[in-house]
Order: structure tokens, then sequence, then C-alpha cells
């Protein structure tokens, strides 16, 4: 009789044990899931910044500062990708 006491004990320990950890389990992850809320929120009340320089020596005109069309198809063209 001792031994069936002591089993039943057993499985009723082992059925708590398995529900403090569910329930630990569950606290960790609305923990997490609150502290990702209180993120989100604060990072709609931050004001962006944008910076903007200036490069000495690049020009505002035309093709300055970036490749045409036309030399992209030279280059593309002279590495046989055509």
């Amino acid at each position: 009789m001792n031994t069936q006491k002591g089993k039943i004990l057993g499985l009723a320990h082992d059925a708590a044990v398995r529900l403090v950890r569910r329930e630990a389990a569950l606290v960790v992850c609305l923990g997490l899931y609150t502290y990702g809320l209180g993120l989100c929120a604060n990072a709609q009340d931050r004001k962006t910044t944008i910076i903007t320089f200036d490069v000495p020596g690049a020009g505002t005109g035309a093709h300055q500062g970036k490749r045409s069309r036309k030399a992209i198809l030279s280059i593309i063209t002279a590495a046989g990708l055509t």
C-alpha cells in the first residue's frame, strides 16, 4: 500500500511541476509581449531626423554623380552579359 501511495503522490507532484512550468512560461511570454508593446509605443513618440550633407566637388547637373543609362549599357555589353 505504501508503494501505491508513493506512486500517486509522485504523479501528483509531476503534474504540479508541469503546471508550474506552464504557468511560468506563460508569465514570461506575457511579460515579453507587454515589453514589446511598450517599445512600439515609445517608437512612435520619437521624432525622425533626416541628416543631409554636401559632398565637395559633387555636381548637380545632368548625369553628375550617377551613371547614365548609356554608360551602364556599355559596361554590361563589355562584360558580355547581354
